[in-house]
C-alpha cells in the first residue's frame, strides 16, 4: 500500500481527538450514487486510512434533497461555520460520486494578545488605499526568521503541537512578488530556520469567509485530465470526471486565539540584534500547521482584514 495513506491515517489519527488543549476535528465522507458499483479496494482504503465511509445516495430522484443531506453533514462538521457549501445544482440526476472534506479548528494562542493593548491603525492593502483595523500588540519570546524578501515569525497554540506561521514581505514588496517563493521546500527551510527571539509583534484582528470554485485553477496548474480524460477506473467501473472542486473556508483571529473551518467537496460526474519588530499591517499569508509534520491544515492570503 502506498506510504502516503499509512501517512494521512497517522495524521489524522494525531492531531485528531480529546483531550488535547486545542479543538480540532477532521471528517471526510463519500457519497455515491445508489446504483453505481465501487471497487472494493478503494473503498477499503477511504474507509480505513482517511475515515471516509460510504454513504449511498438518490442523485437521481432526490437530488435537492442529496444536496441538502451533505451541506448538513458538513455544517455539523464544522460547528456551523461552513454552510450552504453546495449551491442549488451543484448536485445533478448524473453526478456519480461527491468526496467532502471538513476539517474545524478553535486553539488558544500560547501567548494571548491582551484586549487593552489592542488598537485601530493603519493597513496598508497597496501603496495607495489604506484602512482602519484592529492591530493586536505584544511583545515575547517566538520563533523567527528573515530574508532580503520576506519575514516569518511562529504563533504557537496552547499546547504547542500546533502553530500559526505568518509571512510577511519586506518593505515595499507586494505579496504577488514573494508567491512563487511560498514552496513546500521554503516553507520546511524557514521552519529550520526559526529562531526563538524577543519579538515585538503586531497582527490584526479579522473575521473571513470566502469560497472559491477551483477547477479551473486546477487545470492550470497542471492536472486538466482528471476533468475530462482521467481513468478513475481504480474507484468505479462508472466513466466519471470531476465536474467541480468547491471550497469553503471561515477563520477568526483574535486576541484569545483561532477559529478556523474548511470544507471542501469534489463532485464527479459521468463523464464528462535588536528585538525584531513585526508589523502585520500590509497583506500577508499564514499556514496553520502541525509542528511535528509541517502539515498544513489552513492556509490564506490576508488582503485586506476588513473584507
Amino acid at each position: 500500500m502506498p506510504q502516503q495513506h499509512l501517512a494521512a491515517q497517522v495524521l489524522i489519527s494525531n492531531i485528531s481527538g480529546a483531550g488535547r488543549d486545542y479543538e480540532l476535528n477532521v471528517a471526510n465522507r463519500l457519497w455515491g450514487r445508489n446504483d453505481v458499483e465501487f471497487v472494493a479496494p478503494y473503498l477499503e482504503v477511504t474507509r480505513d486510512r482517511y475515515y471516509a465511509e460510504l454513504a449511498r445516495m438518490d442523485f437521481a430522484g432526490q437530488t435537492e434533497a442529496s444536496r441538502k443531506e451533505i451541506n448538513t453533514w458538513v455544517e455539523s462538521n464544522t460547528n456551523n461555520k461552513i454552510v450552504e457549501l453546495l449551491k442549488p445544482g451543484a448536485i445533478k440526476p448524473q453526478t456519480v460520486v461527491v468526496l467532502t472534506n471538513a476539517v474545524y479548528f478553535k486553539g488558544k494562542w500560547a501567548q494571548q494578545f491582551k484586549k487593552e493593548d489592542t488598537h485601530d491603525n493603519n493597513f496598508h492593502v497597496s501603496s495607495e488605499k489604506k484602512v482602519i483595523v484592529p492591530l493586536m500588540f505584544q511583545t515575547d519570546k517566538f520563533g523567527f526568521t528573515e530574508n532580503d524578501d520576506i519575514k516569518v515569525l511562529e504563533l504557537p497554540y496552547k499546547g504547542d503541537d500546533l502553530s500559526m506561521l505568518v509571512v510577511l514581505p519586506k518593505g515595499k514588496k507586494s505579496i504577488s512578488e514573494i508567491s512563487p517563493s511560498l514552496t513546500s521546500a521554503n516553507l520546511k527551510l524557514w521552519r529550520a530556520s526559526l529562531n526563538e527571539t524577543d519579538v515585538d509583534v503586531w497582527m490584526p484582528r479579522f473575521k473571513v469567509t470566502n469560497d472559491f470554485e477551483l477547477s479551473e485553477i486546477l487545470k492550470s496548474m497542471g492536472m486538466p485530465s482528471a476533468f475530462d480524460a482521467a481513468d478513475f477506473s481504480g474507484m468505479s467501473s462508472s466513466a466519471a470526471s470531476i465536474s467541480q472542486v468547491i471550497h469553503k473556508a471561515y477563520i477568526d483571529v483574535n486576541e484569545e486565539g483561532t477559529e478556523a473551518a474548511a470544507a471542501t467537496a469534489v463532485v464527479m460526474d459521468e463523464a464528462a540584534i535588536l528585538s525584531p519588530s513585526f508589523r502585520v499591517d500590509r497583506p500577508f499569508v499564514f499556514f496553520i500547521q502541525d509542528k511535528a509534520t509541517g502539515s498544513i491544515l489552513f492556509m490564506g492570503r490576508i488582503e485586506n482584514p476588513l473584507e
